[in-house]
């Protein structure tokens, strides 16, 4: 759902002033829009690649939606499955590890809280 935001994002409010500019983008617009599909699912399937970078440079070119979201479905799917499932061994096995995330994820919910209300205050403030 992300990706398709970001996606949509980006088309909306850039791609229509640089994909109008053939000088900008034509070469690079022109391989994305023939090859898309597979440089997408090549760059989802590549942990170190950031996602969100992808979809936004996706917005910028031709390709459309349903193909984005295939792509990265496909891409994405083989890790998302390999973590679940060394996720579910390692819980299995060491049941103790659970506790440790539990304390982890209530402390990540109440720093993003007074974050959020810091960042909130700050704004209101000015």
């Amino acid at each position: 759902m992300g990706a398709g935001v970001a996606f949509l994002a980006t088309r909306q409010l850039l791609a229509s002033r640089l994909i109008g500019d053939e000088s900008k983008l034509s070469s690079t617009a022109e391989r994305l829009s023939r090859h898309g599909f597979w440089v997408v699912l090549l760059l989802r399937v590549n942990p170190l690649t950031s996602s969100d970078l992808v979809s936004y440079a996706a917005g910028l070119t031709s390709m459309s939606l349903r193909t984005l979201l295939t792509a990265t479905g496909l891409g994405m799917a083989p890790l998302c499955f390999a973590q679940a499932y060394l996720a579910e061994s390692l819980l299995e096995s060491m049941l103790w590890l659970l506790y440790p995330l539990i304390v982890a994820g209530i402390g990540y919910v109440v720093w993003a809280v007074v974050a959020v209300r810091t960042l909130v205050g700050n704004s209101q403030a000015d």
